[in-house]
């Protein structure tokens, strides 16, 4: 939650969202959100009041499911309550404290982000495909914010192009067509157009560009 709007972090890789999850807390942490001490509970990961936490597996005696986002409100080293994004109290206890059922929820992948939606998406371009690229950018309701890194515009709209151009779904029996010359319409084709014009609005980047075109905003790091 950042100026009063439900914030995702979204990357591609876990080691990057790891790192978003570490940077992020401390952030949340300058800005008083987290309150009393760090509490590593049982068989888990360290937390506090005000934490942001994402369930990583279901929870069926907590009545939590996959991907399902909560804010710690109390907690020890064999509980955790928490609220989630219904307002709903949840109450967690024993194998749903571990580390392969809960983990901090500033940054999540952008697979586990399929169950999803916030009001700002900040997405670390770092590969990925082109269905991650339709997923990631389908998660906000406002504003999605692109980020990444190259030596200049050219080369950002040539990353962009070689990882969000390329598919990684392996063809199902049921997906060939009935007849020869028929191709069915795969379920992301709604969403080319988007990526088609973003990578247009990349080869012609202008500081300008970016700063007047919401929602779909474009965070370039030259070095």
């Amino acid at each position: 939650m950042v100026g009063g709007r439900d914030t995702v972090l979204l990357a591609w890789r876990r080691a990057d969202v790891t790192d978003l999850n570490r940077l992020a807390r401390d952030r949340w942490d300058q800005l008083g959100r987290l309150h009393g001490p760090d509490i590593t509970v049982a068989n888990g990961r360290t937390y506090a009041v005000g934490d942001r936490v994402v369930a990583t597996a279901p929870n069926h005696p907590a009545g939590i499911v996959t991907s399902e986002r909560l804010t710690i409100t109390d907690l020890s080293q064999h509980h955790i309550d928490a609220v989630n994004e219904k307002g709903a109290a949840v109450h967690i206890t024993g194998f749903g404290l571990d580390h392969e059922h809960l983990d901090h929820g500033y940054a999540v992948t952008i697979h586990r982000a399929q169950g999803v939606t916030a009001d700002i998406a900040h997405v670390v371009a770092d590969g990925g495909s082109r269905e991650l690229a339709y997923v990631a950018l389908s998660r906000a309701r406002e504003r999605s914010t692109i980020h990444l890194t190259a030596p200049d515009a050219a080369d950002a709209a040539e990353l962009l192009t070689e990882a969000w151009t390329s598919s990684h779904v392996e063809p199902w029996i049921t997906d060939t067509a009935a007849k020869v010359g028929i191709h069915p319409k795969p379920w992301y084709a709604e969403r080319e157009e988007d990526v088609a014009a973003l990578l247009e609005q990349l080869r012609t980047y202008e500081p300008s560009v970016a700063a007047s075109s919401p929602p779909l905003d474009l965070g370039i790091d030259f070095w």
